[in-house]
Formats: structure tokens, sequence, C-alpha cells
């Protein structure tokens, strides 16, 4: 095993050699900022936005413990028939454990 600097690695070393390694966990933030998102926040909601034209938002409702995932075309007309993709659906689901929903 080659473990190089990583600072999502954390070793522990003792006398008999490495003894474990752990990935660190990586927030749902850091996912949905990977994936192009950037977050937004007011008293009610939780929203990952993607796109200036064309807006991607994935709204987490606080008091109402909902996800929307809604797309906004050129028009500013919402569409809830968004398409997203396994890599955003596992960001959802791990910011709702995170929320502690589920």
């Amino acid at each position: 095993m080659n473990i190089k600097n990583n600072k999502n690695c954390k070793i522990t070393i003792n006398d008999r050699g490495i003894e474990k390694y752990m990935i660190k966990p990586i927030k749902a933030d850091e996912m949905f900022k990977k994936l192009g998102y950037e977050k937004v926040e007011n008293e009610q909601n939780i929203i990952f936005e993607k796109g200036v034209s064309t807006r991607n938002r994935i709204i987490f409702t606080r008091f109402k413990k909902t996800v929307s995932c809604i797309f906004i075309d050129e028009d500013y007309e919402w569409n809830d028939s968004l398409d997203i993709t396994m890599q955003e659906l596992q960001a959802i689901n791990k910011k709702c454990q995170e929320l502690g929903w589920i």
C-alpha cells in the first residue's frame, strides 16, 4: 500500500508500523462544491445553485424537511423535471443525513 501525504487520510503509526488509516469523510457541502454548485442560505432554506443562464437548484427547506430539485430556464420558468446525476443524489442523501432528516 502506498500512502502519500494526503490531507484526506489520517494515519496512526506505532512501533509495529501503520496501525490504521481512514479516509476523512467529505461533507455534503464539499461534494456540491466539487459538482459546481454554489451554496446560498437563508432562514428557511439551504440552496445549492449551479449555472447562470439556466440554473439547477437543489433546495433543502429546514422547517418542512423537504428537498426540491428544480431547473429554471432562461425565462425563469420553474420546471420540476430536473435530471440529477448519481453524485448529486449522493450529495442530497448526505445533506439529509447531516440535517438529521434520515
